[in-house]
This record gives structure tokens, sequence and C-alpha cells, in this order.
């Protein structure tokens, strides 16, 4: 079976091993690399197939390929930011912003009250 978008085509094989275990590969071409992904289920091979299909047509595909597992955790961020509104760019810069400042503020409160009376001064003055 062929699932089509566009000009693009993303084609699903039945496949059943020596013990009788039926799967569907998902085959389709990046560039001139061959990709395979094997479903246990032609429903989540259809829907890889017409996700697969939708990129390729969409030229999506030449950005960026990722491993199922970080494709679930891409497409997972993304749901979580949506109610938001914020971009993943911009969550991840402002994330890294407060791990940095809540890193330093930590360090501030460990040390002794003589020392950090001295940075802090040095570091307004390094920052002009």
């Amino acid at each position: 079976m062929a699932v089509k978008c566009g000009s693009s085509s993303v084609t699903i094989y039945r496949n059943e091993s020596k013990k009788g275990y039926c799967s569907f590969v998902v085959r389709y071409f990046l560039g001139s690399q061959e990709v395979r992904l094997t479903r246990a289920n032609f429903e989540a091979a259809h829907k890889e197939a017409e996700s697969a299909a939708r990129s390729l047509a969409n030229g999506e595909m030449d950005v960026l390929t990722l491993r199922s597992d970080d494709r679930l955790s891409y497409v997972r961020s993304i749901e979580n930011l949506r109610p938001t509104g914020v971009d993943l760019e911009t969550a991840t810069k402002d994330y890294r912003q407060f791990v940095t400042e809540t890193q330093a503020r930590e360090c501030f409160a460990i040390m002794p009250p003589k020392q950090a009376e001295n940075i802090v001064p040095l570091q307004i003055a390094a920052n002009g």
C-alpha cells in the first residue's frame, strides 16, 4: 500500500516472520537514503506513513531526522507549550537562563558572607 501526499509517496509492506508474527514496514527515501521503520500494527504504520509523506511533501524531512524517542519527546514538548503560546526555542532559552541564575544564587548562598561581598562588585564591574 502506498500513502501519498503531493508528489511524495511512502510505502507500507506487510511482513510475516517465520514464527508467524505480523508486522508492517514503512519505507521511503530521504534524499538518497532509504528509511525503513517497523510497526507492530497497521494503524501505527499508517500514521507513521502519513506523517512521513506530509513531511516529505512539505520539505520538512531535509531539515532534521529524529530517532523515534527524540521525536516523541519533541512532540510532547510542543504539546506542553501549546497552552502557553511560547515556542520551543524561547522556552529552552528561558529555562537555561533560569537554571544559570538559580545555580549562581545557590553558589552565593553557600559562600561565606565576606567572599560573596567581594565577588558581587567584581561581577557588576565586569559586566559594566
